[in-house]
């Protein structure tokens, strides 16, 4: 048989481009929806402005000699790093925004200083995190933005090197920084919780609405004179449910109406029952889309668009064990553990590096990610949603002395880092679990320690909470978790050595508490 290979090659040609441009289609529609951290706001009509500051920056380890340098990047230089860069700000936008910072992660102290002016310093522990910079500070177009990393204290830096087999330590502006400008009433904070009724959702949608220069918003307020500016003014807020692609309504419209003055944060809560939705799974991820948008007078000043997904986990008694439910159905955890360690990169992860990493676990069948180590880039915890891959958040806490837990240090450290968790990642559909801690020897400084970070997250998060503990470490305390992973620590131990020790636990624990 005569093969006609100009034609089959034809053939293979629009095939591999059909493949390729589907390929481009999906990134570009995961890059253009409103739930992505890298969504481009100012690329379409919208109340708010961004730019990624990733890029050229100049770098000092003393303050006086300066070297050219990029960021985002994983510094292995263990002492202060200093950044600075000057940012042009169009002057029809100085006053039409109040600006912030978005970090998606520093380590490991951070201060900020705008035009030589301090305006704070912020632990980051890695975790997504937000530096508004007061009005006063940006007067002209050209801004010097100047970023200062100094190590983490004597007990934290032992924190992250108590490990069996600690990662490398990085610091620096390991992931992208944006400059953010929203309107100056605005939607700050963003936390919802769902709750499976007989056969629909309620959901409740908690919102804090923060302003600054509000005057600027009202044409009839006047000067700083004072006159004839009222203490409050009313504003809008409008908050409805629709399909992923926002063409199909799933609940009706609701609005409140509050009064808000200059300089405050102020919350509204909406509430949403009997939601007729699809069950998010990691077999069937159906995602949905909450638009709240911020009115006044009619004209709308800002709005925010955030992944919606609905699903039900569950401690459930069967058969005299715990097991773990999802929607209805016992849920098998298989899972890996992901370290962000990339030999030339560090933990410095680009979109497309983090995207091929989650389609191979995806074809592998993972449908749980254990983040060691530091928590999720922004985007990978976005992808999580949309793919369907469960996510497991902890604690940096490793294999370290049960009395280190009772330190002032360590305590003030884990809540402040904790509380950073939640706000950044207890919105995805797709964390399973928090974890407290891994391998720590079991006292009664555990103990108190997990209650406490317990109770912290239970104030706020629906979300499981688990801990990680060594089968050689005597009776296992189950109080303040939902489930147990359990660790292998000794490697001489036979096959059959660890079947019958995890068995015994099995048997031991399994009746009051699920075991992964």
């Amino acid at each position: 048989m005569m093969v006609d290979w100009g034609k089959l090659l034809k053939i293979c040609y629009v095939l591999i481009f059909l493949l390729t441009y589907n390929c481009i289609e999906l990134y570009t529609q995961k890059l253009d929806d409103s739930g992505n951290p890298y969504a481009k706001p100012n690329a379409k009509p919208t109340t708010r402005f961004m730019v990624n500051l990733g890029g050229s920056w100049e770098k000092s380890y003393d303050g006086n000699q300066w070297v050219g340098a990029n960021i985002p990047a994983s510094e292995s230089f263990s002492d202060k790093i200093i950044y600075k860069r000057t940012v042009r700000i169009e002057k029809e936008l100085i006053n039409r925004f109040s600006w912030h910072l978005y970090f998606f992660g520093v380590d490991d102290q951070l201060e900020v200083y705008v035009n030589e002016q301090f305006v704070g310093r912020f632990l980051s522990g890695m975790c997504p995190f937000e530096v508004r910079i007061p009005n006063r500070m940006i007067v002209d177009e050209n801004n010097i933005i100047k970023l200062v990393i100094t190590p983490a204290s004597n007990i934290s830096h032992q924190l992250k090197v108590q490990s069996l087999f600690p990662k490398r330590i990085y610091s620096g502006i390991i992931r992208d920084i944006f400059l953010l400008g929203v309107p100056h009433i605005w939607i700050s904070e963003t936390r919802y919780n769902t709750q499976f009724m007989g056969n629909s959702y309620n959901m409740n949608l908690n919102l804090s609405i923060s302003s600054s220069d509000i005057q600027k918003l009202f044409t009839n307020l006047k000067d700083t004179a004072g006159l004839n500016i009222k203490p409050k003014r009313s504003i809008s807020i409008e908050a409805v449910l629709k399909s992923f692609d926002g063409n199909l309504s799933i609940s009706q419209p609701q609005i409140k109406q509050i009064n808000i003055e200059r300089e405050r944060t102020e919350t509204v809560s909406f509430n949403f029952s009997g939601l007729n939705v699809l069950h998010w799974s990691p077999d069937n991820p159906v995602l949905y889309k909450a638009f709240i948008r911020i009115f006044i007078d009619g004209n709308k000043i800002d709005e925010k668009i955030i992944n919606i997904g609905f699903k039900s986990m569950q401690i459930v008694d069967k058969e005299n064990k715990r097991r773990i439910y999802l929607n209805g159905k016992e849920f098998f955890i298989k899972s890996v553990t992901y370290i962000e360690d990339y030999a030339g990169s560090g933990q410095t992860l680009s979109p497309q590096r983090i995207e091929a990493d989650l389609e191979i676990m995806k074809t592998l069948g993972v449908n749980t990610i254990r983040f060691k180590y530091s928590p999720p880039h922004p985007y990978m915890s976005y992808l999580c949603d949309i793919y369907g891959i469960m996510m497991l958040i902890e604690l940096p806490i490793y294999e370290m002395p049960s009395a280190l837990l009772m330190t002032d240090e360590v305590k003030v450290r884990m809540n402040n880092i904790i509380k950073r968790y939640l706000i950044a990642y207890d919105n995805n559909v797709a964390l399973l679990a928090w974890g407290i801690s891994d391998a720590v020897d079991e006292s009664e400084e555990l103990y108190i320690f997990t209650k406490s970070i317990s109770s912290l997250i239970r104030e706020t998060s629906n979300k499981l909470i688990y801990k990680i503990a060594l089968i050689n470490n005597g009776e296992i305390n189950v109080n303040n978790v939902d489930f147990i992973g359990l660790r292998i620590e000794k490697i001489n131990q036979t096959i059959g050595d660890i079947k019958n020790k995890l068995q015994n636990i099995s048997n031991e624990l399994s009746v009051r508490i699920p075991l992964i």
